[in-house]
């Protein structure tokens, strides 16, 4: 196969998978929780003409020099209870995932990130989309949580 007959394929493919993934969503994408509470949720969102399925996963993360941030298992100092794992979500409708989190040290973030499966383009290929919901949790006030951590943690500049 060609070069140009490969660009062709791939370009083909983005026009069909692009708008499918901008049906989907989560929010928050990021939240802060100050004085070491975390009772909160995330809401997935499926704007398609069809269910998808949805499979949530807890990470632990770091954040190099560079500002990548690197998925790991999550910490074990991180205590998360989330009422379910998973969700069948009807077409154009949405699914609340709510969670609590505690931490044996301060600050303490991760994120779970939910797998949405089922929708399909024209040619029949599966898709899943992964998307975040990140979380940070100080000893002190809700706001400014994630830059405090951003800074004095991963050592990055706002």
């Amino acid at each position: 196969m060609t070069r140009d007959q490969v660009r062709h394929i791939y370009i083909s493919l983005l026009l069909f998978i692009v708008p499918a993934l901008h049906a989907q969503g989560i929010a928050p994408i990021i939240t802060e929780y100050g004085h070491g509470k975390v009772n909160g949720s995330f809401t997935v969102l499926n704007g398609l003409l069809e269910p998808v399925s949805v499979l949530i996963h807890e990470y632990s993360f770091s954040v190099g020099p560079d500002g990548k941030s690197q998925l790991r298992p999550l910490d074990s100092g991180i205590h998360i209870r989330i009422d379910s794992m998973s969700a069948r979500i009807g077409a154009k409708q949405q699914h609340e995932f709510a969670y609590k989190v505690k931490c044996d040290t301060l600050p303490c973030w991760g994120t779970f990130n939910a797998a949405i499966s089922g929708a399909h383009v024209s040619n029949g290929m599966g898709l899943v989309m992964i998307v975040p919901h990140t979380f940070y949790v100080c000893q002190d006030k809700q706001k400014g949580c994630r830059d405090r951590i951003r800074r004095d943690v991963f050592h990055l500049e706002k």
